[in-house]
């Protein structure tokens, strides 16, 4: 009986052993190029940057319709009125007292803000952050700017992703 018991003993030792052992890291169920998963993860995304696109060429194309004579149209798609080519804007690092009335195009208020900062250390949507090295203390400009040059697909504090927006901007002394 000895023996039986002792192979009895053995077989769920060695049960035990093999069935607690870790397993083997497995790889993704999908590879780049691989799988129907991956064409569809790919298409989706495709889908969604024609979207965008089409989205941002919509809103140049309403810009430059609103726009008024006298008003020049940037690099980063957005279109200024105020600024004065004299000489060299805002150094980085100059501290100044931003005021700004950011309207949705449809006119209501959005916001109304003031606060005070040095030029290139705080975040501000990219058409500000555009405008300062060309402005002056002193300067009121009036920005039509898309959604992607201002608070993008997301928005933030009342203001809706995607949305278009005019900009009243005082740059003012602190």
């Amino acid at each position: 009986m000895r023996p039986l018991s002792l192979h009895i003993t053995f077989l769920l030792a060695l049960v035990a052993l093999t069935a607690c052992r870790p397993t083997a890291p497995q790889r993704p169920s999908y590879r780049s190029g691989q799988g129907a998963a991956t064409n569809q993860v790919d298409s989706a995304l495709l889908g969604m940057l024609e979207l965008n696109d089409r989205m941002r060429e919509e809103a140049d194309h309403q810009l430059a319709q609103i726009a008024s004579e006298g008003m020049v149209r940037e690099d980063g798609g957005f279109w200024i009125q105020g600024l004065h080519d004299i000489d060299e804007g805002l150094a980085e690092g100059t501290e100044i007292t931003l005021h700004t009335l950011i309207y949705d195009l449809d006119s209501p208020l959005l916001r109304d803000d003031k606060c005070n900062f040095h030029v290139g250390q705080e975040h501000l949507i990219p058409a500000i952050v555009e405008v300062l090295p060309m402005a002056h203390i002193g300067d009121s400009l009036t920005l039509l700017v898309p959604w992607y040059a201002g608070y993008g697909v997301t928005g933030t504090n009342g203001i809706p992703g995607y949305t278009n927006l005019r900009i009243e901007m005082n740059i003012l002394n602190p």
